[in-house]
C-alpha cells in the first residue's frame, strides 16, 4: 500500500498580496476592516500606527480647511467652474487622490502583515 504524504502546505510561506488599488477604492467597508485589523495588530510597532494616523490627518486638514475658504470664493468669483453632481469637479479630484494615497501609506506597516490581513479579508 502506498504512503499518502501528508501536506506541508499550512506551513509554507504565502506569497506577499500587495493590495490591489481597485479593491482597496471599490471596497470601503473591507478596506475599514483592513485598517483596523492593521491598527490592532501588536506586530506592529506603535510609531508606525502614530506616522500612518498622522499622516492621514494631515492629508485631511490640507483637504478640508482650503476646501472650505475656496467653495465661497468660487462660488461667487468663477459659478460656471460649478458643481457636477453635487460634488465640486476639484474637491472630487482631490478625495480620489486622497484615497489612493491612503493605499501607499500602507507601506508604513510590514508588507507580510499587510498581506496577511489583506488576504483574509479580502480573499473571502
Amino acid at each position: 500500500m502506498p504512503m499518502l504524504q501528508q501536506s506541508t502546505r499550512s506551513s509554507e510561506p504565502q506569497p506577499l498580496v500587495q493590495p490591489r488599488r481597485r479593491d482597496v477604492f471599490l471596497h470601503g467597508v473591507k478596506t475599514f476592516r483592513l485598517l483596523g485589523a492593521l491598527m490592532r495588530e501588536s506586530r506592529i510597532p506603535i510609531i508606525r500606527k502614530v506616522l500612518f494616523l498622522g499622516s492621514i490627518a494631515a492629508l485631511l486638514v490640507i483637504l478640508i480647511f482650503p476646501d472650505i475658504l475656496d467653495s465661497t470664493i468660487l462660488g461667487t468669483l468663477l459659478p460656471l467652474v460649478g458643481v457636477v453632481l453635487g460634488v465640486p469637479i476639484d474637491a472630487g479630484m482631490d478625495w480620489i487622490a486622497f484615497s489612493l494615497v491612503i493605499v501607499n501609506l500602507l507601506r508604513f506597516f510590514p508588507a507580510e502583515l499587510v498581506s496577511e490581513h489583506y488576504r483574509n479579508i479580502f480573499e473571502r
